[in-house]
Formats: structure tokens, C-alpha cells, sequence
């Protein structure tokens, strides 16, 4: 699906509502989904972390793993959530955040966005709505957690503490699935950080994400159990 995200403008936009069920499709068909640093205390509770690299600027990224294969979310079922947290990248749609000046973006290609049903964007005042403000409040929990997921990315490559991880399973049927192209912290090397390193994380308060993230994978099992009961 395309998208045509225009600036938000409570001019142009203000007839316009949002009809969130309708979101379903954008959440079903994603395998992993972009995480925070500030999200990873909630998040690693049920999710399993890893780091990515952008299939388009090779960048590591944070992630959280939500299926074994393409367009596969398992933690979505009948349209609703299996999880008592949502990470923001799905919270925030169908708007859309521009890093550099926090303009706030909406996309008119979204199968939610309408002038007949859903929540209203403007009251009729032309201010945000109650359902805008919580879009906002997203958004900027987004903007303002970029910059310290990509500082917290950029150490954990400089201290070499990023190895990749091969997933190999096989489900209940016998059918086997491997996942390539998947990293993790690298717990020894973390264990054997030079002093100085390892006060620079604590300072930063980035030793308990690392361990979060490391300690998140003991989800990959509950993962599997959501594919078998699928198959």
C-alpha cells in the first residue's frame, strides 16, 4: 500500500476522523516492529528484542520480533492485541512524526482516514481533539525517543557488544523456519567491559536496557507456542 502523508492542518484536514479498527491490516502484516530505548522496559515484559539493519540504510535498529515469517504478527488475533503493551510504531498510525522539526504528518492513503466515520481530529472549535491530543502525546514520545535509541545503538557498536543471532526452530507440525539477519547484545563481552566502558553505560543509565534486551529473549518460546496453536 502507498502512503501521501500531508503536514497536518486543522484548515484542511478538519472534517477528517479516524476509524482506528481499520488499522488492523497495517498491524497484521509486520514481522517486527521499530523500538524505542524508552520503550524497552514495558516492552521487553513480553516481547523478544533484537537489533536490525535497515534493509535500506544498513543501520542497526532496535526491534521487537512479532512472527517467524514475512507480514507475520502473532501477537494480533481477531484484530486485537495478545499483549497488555502496544509498541508505538503502531500506536502512531496513521500520523506520522518528522524528526528534524516535529512536524506532525497525516497519511491520506490510510484505509482509517475519513470524512464519515471513526474519531474526529478537530473539534469544532478547529483545536485537537481529545483523540488528537493522545496521537500527539505518541508522537512526541517518539520524537523524543529517537535520538537516545540511536546514541544507545551507536555504543553498544563502539563498545562491539552486537553479534548476530541465527533463529532455527522447529514447530509442533515438524515445519522448520530459520531467521537470519538478527543481533543481540553480546552478554560476555558486556561481562568483560573495561571499567571505564561499563561506568559510561552505568552514567547513561544504558546497563539496564542491556540487560533487558538480553533478558527478553527468554519470550522467543512463548512466541513459538503463539505459531504452534496457529498451525
Amino acid at each position: 500500500m502507498t502512503n501521501d502523508y500531508q503536514m497536518l492542518s486543522k484548515t484542511a484536514h478538519k472534517n477528517l476522523r479516524v476509524c482506528e479498527s481499520k488499522l488492523h491490516d497495517l498491524q497484521v502484516a509486520t514481522q517486527i516492529a521499530p523500538v524505542l530505548i524508552t520503550e524497552v522496559d514495558r516492552l521487553a515484559a513480553e516481547f523478544s528484542l533484537f537489533f536490525s539493519k535497515n534493509s535500506q540504510t544498513g543501520d542497526f535498529v532496535l526491534v521487537a520480533l512479532l512472527g517467524f515469517s514475512d507480514n507475520e504478527n502473532l501477537f494480533l488475533a481477531d484484530g486485537q492485541w495478545q499483549s497488555s503493551s502496544i509498541p508505538l510504531a503502531f500506536e502512531r498510525h496513521p500520523f506520522l512524526i518528522e524528526q528534524t522539526d516535529g512536524s506532525i504528518f497525516i497519511d491520506m492513503q490510510s484505509p482509517a482516514v475519513s470524512t464519515t466515520e471513526g474519531e474526529r481530529i478537530f473539534d469544532d472549535t478547529g483545536e485537537a481533539s481529545a483523540y488528537l491530543q493522545r496521537k500527539i502525546s505518541v508522537l512526541e514520545a517518539i520524537y523524543n525517543g529517537a535520538e537516545p535509541t540511536q546514541q544507545f545503538i551507536k555504543l553498544l557498536q563502539e563498545y562491539n557488544l552486537l553479534e548476530p543471532v541465527k533463529l532455527d526452530i522447529t514447530f509442533a507440525n515438524q515445519s522448520q523456519q530459520s531467521i537470519d539477519g538478527l543481533y543481540t547484545i553480546a552478554s560476555e563481552r558486556l561481562a568483560g567491559l573495561a571499567e571505564q566502558a561499563m561506568i559510561n553505560l552505568h552514567k547513561q543509565n544504558l546497563l539496564q536496557p542491556c540487560f533487558l534486551v538480553m533478558h527478553s529473549l527468554q519470550h522467543l518460546q512463548a512466541l513459538i507456542d503463539k505459531k504452534n496453536q496457529r498451525l
